[in-house]
């Protein structure tokens, strides 16, 4: 079986962005010991996106050569593996982009962007509520709500739960009650084989390539 190939936004260009967040950073690093915390963070969400966006990829792939079609209700270990792993680091690499996100804001609007003890209290949610509060309109704002009401965004943090509590999902997954905010329900079934997942990558590479040109232009607004 051949393994499908996605079309989605190239992750170097995703990659190369981000590394030039960094470099906008430097004089931030070299100031206090404080603004220099904070710009780290940002840095390191922001070079955590491509290694998961690869690492999807990479479980993306596996489970292509795994993939049995004529087993559909039951896919193997490895299989599994690989479709568990696809959803984490799917969700992982939104995660760190929407951290590193809320780190840059602390970093250029210190009192718009409380900073926390735990970087765990930092959501994906919160990140674009503080985004709306501060920066309504912004092009970046508008896209990061458009990416987190995505019904792909919906299914891959659905999948990411329900995986984590099946040990042998089957690939046919019925989601009837799996609710993922108020009336947000994802759809009742999908299926999951090569092209699924070859969908979701192109459309996580494509929107992550957008918000992180999205953010440029609010970084040059912002004089970064």
């Amino acid at each position: 079986m051949d393994t499908p190939t996605h079309t989605g936004e190239d992750p170097r260009a995703t990659a190369d962005f981000l590394l030039g967040l960094r470099r906008a950073l430097a004089p931030w690093q070299q100031r206090g010991e404080q603004e220099r915390q904070i710009a780290d963070h940002c840095a390191m969400g922001a070079l955590a996106v491509p290694l998961h966006l690869a690492a999807a990829d990479e479980r993306a792939a596996r489970f292509a050569r795994e993939f049995q079609p004529t087993d559909a209700q039951q896919p193997g270990l490895e299989a599994n593996r690989a479709l568990f792993e696809f959803f984490t680091h799917a969700a992982a690499a939104i995660e760190s982009f929407c951290f590193a996100a809320y780190a840059f804001g602390a970093v250029v609007r210190r009192a718009d962007f409380p900073l926390y003890q735990t970087p765990g209290q930092i959501t994906a949610g919160g990140v674009l509520d503080r985004y709306q509060a501060v920066a309504p309109g912004e092009r970046f704002t508008e896209g990061l709500a458009v990416l987190l009401n995505a019904p792909e965004y919906q299914e891959v943090a659905a999948f990411c739960a329900l995986l984590s509590h099946r040990l042998l999902p089957r690939q046919a997954i019925a989601l009837e009650g799996w609710q993922l905010g108020p009336d947000r329900p994802v759809p009742e079934a999908k299926v999951l084989d090569p092209n699924t997942l070859s969908a979701y990558l192109t459309w996580l590479e494509a929107e992550l390539s957008r918000l992180a040109e999205d953010l440029d232009a609010y970084a040059q607004s912002q004089g970064v």
